[in-house]
C-alpha cells in the first residue's frame, strides 16, 4: 500500500523507473539515489531492491537494508515488509526476530499480505513475540481473506 506522504517531484524517480525497465540497472541506481535523498519513497525502495538482488549494481545488503530503512520509516509497506525479512533472516543486519515482527507489523497493519502471514506464523511459534495461537489464526485468516494460498492452507490444517 502507498503511504499518505505526499512525494517530492517524480521526474528524477520516473527516470530511474525508466532505465530500469530499459536494463539499464546503474543509471537507475543513480537516479533512484538521487529522488531518495530528496525523500521519494519509491525510489528509496527501488533502489533498496537494486542492492537487496544485485541486478547489475553490486549486491550489498548493508546499502539495502539503508534504503529500505528509509522508505520504511516513510511508511511505505513493501518496504516494511523487506526490512522486516532482512532482519528475520539476519541480512545485512544481525538477526533480530523483535525488530522483525515490528516491521511485518506495520506492514500487516496497512493490509500488506505476506506481512500478515508473517505476523502469523510468528504468533505460532513464539518468534519475536509471545506464542499466541488466537492471534496467530486472527492474521492468518486477514491474510487469507486477501487471496493467501499459505494462510488457507494453514487455516486448514489448524
Amino acid at each position: 500500500m502507498w503511504p499518505n506522504a505526499s512525494l517530492p517531484d517524480y521526474s528524477e524517480a520516473e527516470r530511474g523507473f525508466n532505465a530500469e525497465r530499459l536494463g539499464k540497472y546503474s543509471e537507475a541506481a543513480d537516479w533512484y539515489r538521487k529522488a531518495g535523498d530528496r525523500g521519494n519513497y519509491q525510489a528509496q525502495y527501488r533502489l533498496g531492491v537494486l542492492y537487496y538482488d544485485g541486478q547489475r549494481v553490486t549486491r550489498d545488503y548493508t546499502e539495502a537494508l539503508r534504503w529500505f530503512q528509509r522508505a520504511a520509516e516513510l511508511g511505505f509497506a513493501a518496504a516494511q515488509y523487506n526490512l522486516a525479512a532482512m532482519y528475520d533472516n539476519g541480512f545485512g543486519v544481525k538477526q533480530d526476530a523483535v525488530e522483525a515482527m515490528h516491521w511485518y507489523r506495520l506492514a500487516a497493519d496497512q493490509g500488506h499480505v505476506a506481512s500478515q502471514e508473517h505476523v502469523g506464523k510468528m504468533y505460532e511459534f513464539g518468534v519475536g513475540v509471545p506464542l499466541d495461537l488466537n492471534q496467530a489464526r486472527l492474521w492468518m485468516q486477514k491474510a487469507a481473506a486477501s487471496g493467501d494460498a499459505n494462510a488457507k492452507q494453514w487455516l486448514a490444517m489448524h
